[in-house]
């Protein structure tokens, strides 16, 4: 009996038949199907962004690779068909379950949440599931000691590792979540572009190391009354007369006079920019911690409670400055920043004995490779 024979006829014995165990991916005579399923928050949110990263970088990995997003956003990749919800997946689980018997995927993402409904009906149809986690809640969800196992492939998306009692629960997690595998990376995010951003620059006649750089991320999220973009804007803005320094703004709706302004630019683009600026004013959510494993000095405005934890936290490892709550403390912040070459350099030889690292190549080459124990050796369910 085959090794693949072998071990269905194990997950048949103890009643896991179509369920698997830890994923060993193999090759295959055709690319892989996969679908994301990410949460969706606002236009440009990071878990849709994170998804489209990977879906990316599998197309590169494995040529031919048919993929899709379901959600209620258009995905902004060519490489990703959009199969339309009326809603975050978790709050439409019969209209993705559909999707799924339409996509036939060998994988399906999930991307910090995931219905059990719908996860029981991918896994019946021997689909391999993986299920990313990138805050404190969906990482227990993901490790969830009443219901081990559920997913194939469980990864875990965070700047920093737990310490302390946190670190011990976490191994203990691990050590209970049974048949699944579980592997951390400090992020999941195409490399930068450094030759968009120069001719960007170019093009608007900024220098490298001369401009200030701010971006909200993803969410839609406001402050005193200004979307979160207007008002990073604002406090680059103030921190840039300060200088002498212009500023470029990403995702302003409106932006102080003299400001470059950019609706939208691919991720890629975007990090390489925020390498090229003397500092940048950036969101506490999924953008923080890319740039951050990038090497960016960066000055960091939390937009909620989850976010303002990973801020301090990084701040006290003297990876991020955490922003002030006024305008005022911010623009005082990002100015220190911007003046002090020997504490952006502190702040990079911080991040560099992080250890941070960018676990996309990883998940992609995972992708690329059909699930081995959901199929048989040509391929076919």
């Amino acid at each position: 009996m085959s090794p693949p024979d072998l071990a269905l006829a194990e997950a048949a014995a103890d009643g896991r038949t179509g369920a698997g165990p830890a994923i060993e991916a193999t090759a295959t005579t055709r690319p892989p199907r996969v679908l994301y399923a990410p949460v969706a928050g606002g236009e440009g949110s990071g878990e849709r962004v994170r998804c489209e990263a990977v879906a990316a970088a599998v197309a590169r990995h494995a040529p031919g690779a048919v993929q899709a997003l379901a959600g209620p956003v258009a995905p902004g990749l060519a490489e990703l068909d959009w199969l339309r919800l009326p809603a975050s997946p978790t709050r439409a689980p019969a209209q993705l379950a559909e999707a799924i018997d339409r996509f036939r995927p060998d994988w399906l993402v999930f991307d910090s949440n995931a219905r059990t409904a719908v996860l029981r009906h991918a896994r019946r149809q021997g689909i391999g599931t993986v299920f990313i986690a990138s805050r404190p809640r969906a990482v227990r969800r993901a490790l969830s000691l009443q219901r081990p196992g559920r997913f194939d492939e469980v990864w875990l998306v965070e700047a920093l590792p737990p310490v302390g009692m946190a670190a011990l629960l976490r191994q203990l997690r691990r050590a209970l979540s049974g048949r699944s595998r579980v592997t951390r990376w400090s992020s999941l995010h195409l490399a930068p572009d450094p030759g968009a951003a120069a001719r960007r620059l170019a093009s608007l006649g900024l220098a490298p190391g001369e401009f200030l750089l701010s971006c909200p991320g993803g969410g839609g999220y406001r402050r005193d009354g200004l979307a979160s973009g207007e008002w990073l804007a604002q406090a680059a803005a103030l921190a840039g007369a300060r200088l002498g320094l212009p500023v470029l703004a990403l995702a302003a709706p409106a932006a102080p006079a003299g400001t470059h302004r950019l609706d939208r630019v691919e991720q890629p683009e975007l990090l390489a920019l925020a390498g090229l600026a003397r500092a940048a004013l950036v969101g506490g959510g999924s953008l923080l911690v890319q740039a951050v494993t990038e090497g960016v000095p960066c000055v960091a405005v939390p937009w909620q409670a989850e976010q303002q934890q990973r801020v301090l936290r990084m701040a006290r490892q003297d990876l991020a400055c955490a922003a002030g709550a006024s305008l005022e403390a911010t623009a005082a912040c990002l100015q220190r920043l911007a003046a002090d070459p020997a504490l952006r350099l502190r702040r990079q030889r911080a991040i560099a004995m992080a250890g941070l690292g960018n676990g996309l190549p990883e998940a992609a080459t995972m992708l690329a490779r059909l699930p081995a124990l959901h199929r048989d050796a040509d391929g076919r369910r």
